[in-house]
């Protein structure tokens, strides 16, 4: 278990309920990885979302050659494996530190079942997971368009 405040202070759950975020965080925990770790490979089950809290992680995709491709880097302060709360709850890339990084991870099975008794706390967080989703898209375009 993490400290709810840990959660309060990112802008996905800043409009959650104490009681709310107090069961988040009953469902979390702090991770820490070593400068060039895998989080999660390609078409894993989702089974934590992730909060970065400190460093960097590449999240990338294998190409039809083999090729590892870099399609995004996260930063600290954003939330990572946003499938595992969207069906069909499968990573679609994969995931590598480039430094030391430290994590909140939260389970997802026990998160679904938190947001689906409790609507409010869903919506909210719900919204700041489809910005990130918009956000990654747009880089992801960037990204495609750079090397066309």
């Amino acid at each position: 278990m993490i400290s709810p405040e840990a959660l309060r202070r990112h802008p996905a759950f800043a409009n959650l309920t104490p009681d709310d975020l107090k069961s988040i965080a009953a469902i979390s925990e702090e991770r820490e990885y070593e400068g060039g770790c895998v989080i999660f490979e390609e078409r894993e089950p989702a089974d934590h979302l992730f909060m970065i809290v400190k460093g960097e992680v590449d999240i990338f995709a294998t190409l039809g050659t083999g090729r590892l491709s870099i399609v995004g880097t996260l930063i600290a302060g954003d939330l990572m494996l946003l499938s595992s709360v969207i069906p069909p709850h499968e990573t679609r890339f994969g995931s590598r530190t480039r430094g030391p990084t430290k994590l909140i991870a939260i389970r997802s099975g026990p998160l679904r079942d938190f947001l689906e008794e409790h609507p409010s706390a869903g919506y909210h967080l719900l919204q700041r997971i489809v910005e990130a989703m918009s956000e990654r898209l747009d880089g992801t375009r960037v990204q495609l368009a750079a090397t066309a």
